[in-house]
């Protein structure tokens, strides 16, 4: 699926102030002097013959792109940035604002009041997801992990909504404790339910099917439990392991039943099938097969 299937997902309208925030998370991965923004280091690096065309390219002709930071952050450029420091070769930034604006008819906007506001995660997503070297694993492996992190900042977010804000410690107006925005949806469909839910946003956002986006939110979902490890999500998002294997041990084997428990069980599906309102007319009948009597 190419970018332009994503690119009405994350419209911008250059009239309107741009989320300049970076959702405040702590970045781990650095190249050269660079901290890489938390979303960007969910997209495996290139390697192999990728990597070396790109090594190729930049000794032929230079850097041709710039790259893209926002805040002390790599937004964008993580392959080109390495590959820069690694053949000793002059590379030049850009601001992440600057290039949103400049991308503006090349994601397509449309009317400028339909054009929702973006922020820099949902613009490294929507820049990347669509590459042709991802597959659907690797797609809905890192759109997963993205939405369950932006699903923690919302929840981060109402809750400072939600705190007092002085109250009793000193707020002399007695302002209440804040409220928390709240949604209240009429009565709909499962299908319209299905697409308000992290599976079905994941689904949209990446273009995987509603069971794929399903095993990678049980996945993800099992890593932060600790009952899966997070090296099996690395390898799907690396494209080393495929996510119906790494799913696979999440299964949970039914316990084998008991006798009595298959007895009981049989019983009740015999007293369904014809109609037996007493149990004990079962028991007769089975008394009577086995032992005659």
């Amino acid at each position: 699926m190419g970018r332009q299937a994503f690119g009405r997902r994350f419209q911008v309208n250059p009239t309107q102030p741009i989320h300049a925030a970076t959702e405040a998370l702590e970045s781990t991965e650095r190249i050269g002097d660079f901290s890489v923004h938390p979303v960007a280091s969910l997209f495996p690096m290139v390697t192999g013959q990728q990597q070396q065309d790109l090594l190729d390219s930049i000794c032929r002709i230079g850097l041709q792109e710039p790259i893209v930071v926002h805040e002390g952050l790599l937004v964008d450029g993580r392959n080109r940035l390495r590959a820069c420091y690694q053949l000793g070769r002059p590379f030049h930034t850009v601001e992440w604002s600057k290039v949103v604006v400049q991308c503006n008819n090349q994601w397509d906007v449309g009317d400028p009041d339909e054009c929702p506001q973006t922020t820099v995660a949902e613009w490294i997503l929507a820049k990347n997801i669509a590459r042709r070297s991802l597959t659907e694993d690797q797609r809905a492996a890192i759109g997963g992990s993205y939405r369950m992190w932006q699903e923690k900042q919302d929840a981060k977010k109402r809750k400072e909504k939600a705190q007092f804000k002085k109250g009793k410690t000193g707020n002399a107006g007695g302002v209440p404790k804040a409220q928390a925005d709240t949604i209240s949806y009429p009565p709909d469909n499962t299908a319209e339910k299905n697409a308000r839910s992290t599976v079905g946003k994941v689904a949209a956002a990446t273009g995987v099917s509603h069971h794929k986006a399903a095993q990678v939110v049980k996945l993800i979902k099992a890593v932060e439990a600790g009952t899966a490890p997070k090296e099996d999500l690395e390898l799907v998002k690396a494209g080393a392991k495929k996510l119906t294997d790494a799913v696979k041990p999440l299964k949970a084997e039914k316990p084998k039943p008991t006798l009595k428990e298959s007895v009981q069980r049989d019983i009740r599906r015999v007293m369904d099938r014809y109609a037996v309102a007493n149990h004990e007319e079962v028991k007769g009948y089975i008394r009577e097969e086995l032992w005659g009597t």
